[in-house]
């Protein structure tokens, strides 16, 4: 049997993915801007329904631009329960990380828990559309902080892209849509806009003149070709994953101790829930047949090295998911087949 993992990249047509790199060696025009990347953001502004897309190297760049642009600064509101890099890239800016609880229902942050966390040197909200499930946004609006989020897991989603000051969106290989590796910033403020496109090119505002302090996290031309290709294979990857979240369904519905955690638009993560008794069995069984499976986020931002001597604030049902969460293989290199042996794998553990 193949190997089987979580995160496959997604190719889209060569064919089509070659068309777009004959016309970058026709144009000789590799990079600042060029026309692929404009291309790109004009198509995601398009499917996003959002005024503005600024097209980056990676979201992580993205996320560190967004704190310059928002001149946050003290602390920062954000939850546990997601990929280590939303935690660095606050740490990176001399900020700190105020780790919140999440909703037990969309594991997402908890607006709930956000009040008793803010203090006078809270400058904002980072949320996380986590697994592609959108934020509680109207409830975070309560809190009157600036906020704005992580959306790495929710491209195509319905209700994000125009959420908050700002959004940050992934490209990388493992995400439902790459382009190798690459990100996007989308907001409908046109000065936050115009300023983050300075900040991605070294500050520049004209030929010679520079109005702030930037860096290089513009997007090249054949990254862009890859997202646009990839655009152009968005249906027959949904398609692929609506198919493999079905037999997901079908095949597990009688196994106990476990729950098939709803999908997102773009289905993109396959996530179980896993009776905390028999998760790290199941998962060692799966990987001993090359079934790699993922607890992501375990163990959690708060109890990784760098931020595990803070104090924080009760996080019961983050620790919970961290504990039980198994993310399952799929996307285009997976078929219905290659679900059924997961799910015969798993079966043999918990029946």
């Amino acid at each position: 049997m193949k190997p089987l993992y979580v995160g496959r990249p997604n190719l889209p047509d060569k064919r089509v993915f070659l068309q777009y790199v004959e016309g970058i060696w026709e144009r000789n025009w590799l990079t600042n801007d060029g026309p692929l990347v404009q291309q790109f953001e004009q198509e995601v502004s398009d499917l996003l329904g959002v005024r503005n897309v600024i097209a980056v190297s990676n979201a992580t760049v993205g996320l560190e631009l967004s704190i310059r642009a928002l001149e946050l600064s003290g602390e920062v509101i954000v939850p546990s329960f997601t990929f280590i890099a939303t935690a660095h890239v606050l740490a990176l800016a001399g900020l700190k990380p105020v780790f919140c609880d999440i909703d037990p229902n969309t594991w997402c942050i908890d607006p709930n828990k956000v009040a008793s966390l803010i203090t006078d040197r809270t400058s904002a909200i980072l949320g996380v559309h986590l697994f592609g499930h959108p934020c509680d946004s109207v409830g975070l609006d309560a809190s009157g902080l600036p906020i704005f989020y992580d959306a790495a897991h929710a491209f195509n989603c319905s209700g994000v892209g125009y959420l908050g000051e700002l959004e940050v969106f992934s490209f990388h290989a493992t995400k439902f849509i790459n382009c190798f590796e690459g990100g996007a910033i989308t907001t409908n403020n046109d000065e936050l806009a115009a300023e983050l496109r300075h900040l991605r090119n070294f500050g520049f505002t004209g030929l010679d003149e520079v109005s702030s302090i930037g860096t290089n996290a513009k997007m090249s031309e054949i990254h862009a070709a890859m997202g646009l290709a990839s655009l152009r294979t968005l249906e027959v990857i949904l398609e692929r994953n609506r198919k493999n979240y079905k037999e997901y369904a079908l095949l597990l519905r009688d196994v106990p101790y476990l729950f098939l955690r709803p999908p997102s638009d773009n289905m993109q993560y396959i996530v179980l829930e896993v009776n905390l008794d028999y998760r790290e069995e199941v998962c060692e069984h799966l990987w001993k047949h090359k079934v790699y499976a993922r607890r992501y986020f375990y163990p959690g931002c708060h109890k990784a090295v760098p931020y595990e001597r803070e104090e924080h604030t009760s996080l019961e049902v983050t620790e919970r998911a961290c504990a039980s969460v198994l993310c399952l293989p799929t996307g285009l290199a997976v078929t219905p087949g290659d679900v059924s042996y997961v799910c015969d794998l798993i079966a043999e553990v918990l029946k």
